[in-house]
């Protein structure tokens, strides 16, 4: 988890790492699949890591602008493969932000 954290760069509009409880699973092909949940309810705390059996066990989350991100991580090349917004905010976020 930690080098998947020093290597992660966050999208544009996504809050700071520790901001985030962030879920972990070993995916298809050796690859890890995450999550990150940026309005977690109070069992997942901002800044949490955890690893969690499957991909089926992560947070499944519609929506969510940047609150919610998603990545594709490679052990083998260290390097993430896919990192981006879990498709488009709220419509009060956007408003909050006069969108």
């Amino acid at each position: 988890m930690d080098a998947i954290g020093r290597r992660v760069v966050l999208p544009p509009g996504a809050q700071p790492l520790d901001r985030y409880a962030r879920f972990y699973a070993n995916g298809p092909g050796g690859e890890v699949t995450g999550v990150y949940v940026g309005l977690p309810p109070p069992e997942w705390p901002h800044g949490t890591r955890r690893w969690v059996r499957s991909i089926d066990d992560l947070p499944m989350i519609d929506h969510g602008g940047c609150s919610v991100i998603g990545l594709v991580y490679d052990p083998a090349k260290r390097t993430p493969r896919a990192v981006g917004c879990n498709g488009p905010p709220p419509p009060d976020a956007a408003t909050e932000r006069g969108g």
